[in-house]
């Protein structure tokens, strides 16, 4: 961070080591320093004025292939952090929500099991129980499979119509990430909405912007007509045309309600860090 990661493809290899590592990492500085490195390596050094996730995700630099997912997921998960340093309340816990369940989309560059378990229990602490119901199982299911992985079957027909990479596509880590009392309370939530009636274990819907076919809420490309969404700086969820709002300095979007949540405590953008005013 002092000098700049030179963006040498050789020293692609230290990069990968130092994204999983503190991507992988409980230290809550790793999220925030591993998010500035890559925004630098990304945007060639200049990190006065970043480059947009829109420019960022269709750039086809080397090192924007190779590491745009990384910086994302980095991304998100200082944000959640501040938020939930901030203490202001629902409102930031809904958006912490949101932003666990859009890391489900980078499950591939951090542990699968942590993701997957955040995702539940940020949406249990929201209220959003079918939401929690759905990735809490899908997190007993992968939790079992790094117990046991001669034995695992992971059942991937809910995930079919998402952003959400396939179990299969991914390397299992070889330790959990979770201990293993929790894994057992989890058990227990689980087990005790499955006989609830009044939850039901699936995942949020709403339309397409483009071709209004029910999809599933977090993605950014639909299924049915590939129109593709920008992902919201603040949640991570995907851009719609009736709530999108703008940073004046990098534009980078985002979702009214969820950038207003943030503005109104931070004063900032989160991308940039240029000063921000609430939107309306």
């Amino acid at each position: 961070m002092r000098y700049g990661p030179p963006c040498e493809q050789s020293n692609f290899q230290l990069y990968k080591v130092i994204t999983h590592e503190l991507l992988a990492s409980e230290n809550r500085e790793g999220a925030p320093v591993l998010r500035d490195m890559l925004l630098r390596l990304l945007s060639a050094g200049m990190a006065s004025l970043p480059k947009s996730p829109k420019v960022l995700s269709e750039d086809r630099d080397p090192a924007a292939v190779e590491f745009h997912k990384a910086l994302f997921a980095a991304h998100f998960q200082t944000v959640r952090a501040r938020l939930k340093e901030s203490g202001i309340g629902a409102a930031a816990g809904q958006v912490m929500a949101k932003i666990s369940v859009a890391l489900c989309r980078y499950c591939n560059e951090f542990p699968v099991d942590r993701a997957f378990f955040e995702a539940g229990l940020f949406c249990k602490d929201a209220n959003m129980v079918n939401m929690s119901f759905f990735f809490l199982n899908r997190f007993l299911d992968i939790a079992d499979a790094i117990d046991d992985p001669d034995n695992a079957a992971i059942d991937n027909t809910d995930f079919m119509e998402t952003d959400i990479p396939s179990p299969y596509d991914l390397d299992l880590p070889e330790t959990a990430h979770v201990k293993n009392d929790r894994v057992e309370e989890i058990r227990d939530w689980v087990l005790g909405w499955s006989m609830d009636q009044s939850v039901q274990q699936k995942m949020d819907m709403r339309s397409c912007d483009k071709c209004r076919a029910d999809i599933y809420t977090a993605t950014l490309t639909c299924p049915k007509c590939n129109y593709k969404h920008d992902p919201c700086i603040i949640s991570g969820y995907p851009v719609l045309k009736r709530s999108r709002v703008e940073c004046t300095n990098c534009h980078a979007p985002a979702n009214r309600d969820d950038w207003n949540v943030w503005v109104q405590v931070m004063k900032t953008c989160p991308w940039c860090q240029a000063p921000q005013n609430a939107q309306y």
